[in-house]
């Protein structure tokens, strides 16, 4: 039995991961800031939009903050979650 990854195409059928949500390692690719750097931008929009320290921040809210386009910043994310790009450690 050939195990397909949940990313691929399945004959007509597409699975794509989505996600709603911002996290600084994210910034970091967008930036180029470091992941420290990227953790403070997330800490401080937070406090922008009055948000807990438990909230997430959207994909949107970033865009509206950052000026970066919803869709790039959208694409990059999902590179990440596919583990398309390799970061540093």
């Amino acid at each position: 039995m050939n195990y397909i990854p949940t990313w691929r195409c399945c004959g007509n059928l597409k699975l794509i991961m989505k996600r709603g949500c911002i996290y600084p390692k994210d910034v970091s690719q967008l930036t180029g800031k470091s992941v420290a750097q990227s953790q403070r931008v997330v800490k401080n929009l937070k406090l922008l939009l009055n948000k807990r320290k438990d909230q997430f921040i959207t994909l949107q809210e970033y865009a509206d903050y950052s000026g970066i386009d919803l869709e790039l910043i959208r694409k990059i994310c999902l590179k990440i979650s596919l583990g398309l790009i390799v970061t540093g450690n």
